[in-house]
């Protein structure tokens, strides 16, 4: 599973460019479990891919027992494709690239989990 969550420094897209808070938060690494990290011969600070049918983001990996085996996780808001932002562009995984465009049967909501793989880069 691929999941993402929200940081304090950074307001989604909207701040990666100022340069205070980019100097506090540069980049966002992959949360990888430790076990599915030792499978995967992934080190925190590794280069990794992570992609699906729907696209391919590059990043870094943290490998942390703050995760389940089975879940990644990275915060929105990085990997701007906007070569404008020169600070936020490319810089960590665009979490949009991998999330389908689907809306949930019940309540209406868009759905922000999906499956991806994870490799070495």
């Amino acid at each position: 599973f691929f999941i993402q969550g929200k940081v304090a420094v950074h307001t989604n897209g909207a701040t990666h460019n100022i340069p205070f808070l980019y100097n506090l938060m540069p980049d966002c690494s992959l949360w990888i479990h430790p076990a599915t990290a030792g499978e995967l011969n992934i080190k925190t600070g590794d280069n990794i891919r992570v992609y699906n049918n729907l696209g391919s983001e590059e990043g870094t990996a943290l490998v942390t027992p703050g995760i389940r085996p089975d879940t990644v996780f990275a915060y929105m808001g990085f990997g701007s494709k906007n070569k404008e932002l020169k600070r936020a562009y490319n810089r960590g995984i665009h979490c949009g690239h991998l999330l389908p465009d689907v809306t949930a049967p019940v309540c209406g909501m868009s759905l922000h989990t999906t499956g991806v793989k994870v490799q070495k880069a």
